[in-house]
């Protein structure tokens, strides 16, 4: 059996990675997938419609600093799962 638990780094989803820890333990789950969903238009401040090359080279530099973020948030939840001895793997999706 596997579990898939989404995280967006609040704390909400910090419990929910520790209510998916005490499952897979309790369950001898075989692996925790940990995912993190992102629309990158949400990163837009402009229309697209109308958009000048300088505010798509801010647009850029804003989504590939968010996409660290987000990484950043997965890679905190592998080393949770990781310090409870549970092996899981990291989905980030756009």
């Amino acid at each position: 059996m596997k579990i898939l638990v989404c995280t967006d780094g609040s704390d909400e989803s910090k419990k929910a990675l520790e209510e998916a820890s005490v499952i897979a333990k309790g369950c001898n789950v075989a692996e925790v997938a940990i995912i993190h969903v992102h629309d990158p238009r949400q990163d837009m401040t402009f229309s697209y419609e109308s958009v000048t090359a300088t505010q798509m080279e801010s647009y850029k530099r804003i989504m590939e600093e968010n996409k660290e973020e987000r990484k950043k948030i997965l890679s905190e939840a592998l080393k949770f799962f990781e310090g409870k001895k549970i092996k899981a793997h990291t989905i980030l999706k756009e």
